[in-house]
């Protein structure tokens, strides 16, 4: 388990495209959920992954999966991550 904190600069970055006060929120909203909480970084992604996923939101998912894989999560579980979608 990488317990390295997770980079927001993509987040960041990708978030900055939503110039509204929901894009705002939204970013204020996840990055503190993805740096403060009980859970482990890799287990906030993905789960990130797994909302994202579920809600449609493809470029918030391909972030969470970068970073995953970065983070050297293997594929399979990156998969699976994003597969549970289905379930949701």
């Amino acid at each position: 388990t990488n317990t390295t904190p997770i980079n927001l600069a993509g987040l960041n970055t990708l978030l900055d495209r939503l110039d509204s006060p929901v894009g705002r929120d939204l970013k204020l909203s996840l990055s503190r959920v993805l740096e403060d909480s009980v859970l482990g970084p890799e287990e906030r992604l993905l789960a990130l992954l797994a909302t994202a996923t579920s809600a449609g939101h493809h470029d918030l998912a391909a972030y969470a999966r970068a970073e995953l894989l970065a983070r050297g999560v293997q594929e399979g579980e990156v998969r699976e991550a994003a597969e549970s979608a289905a379930i949701m």
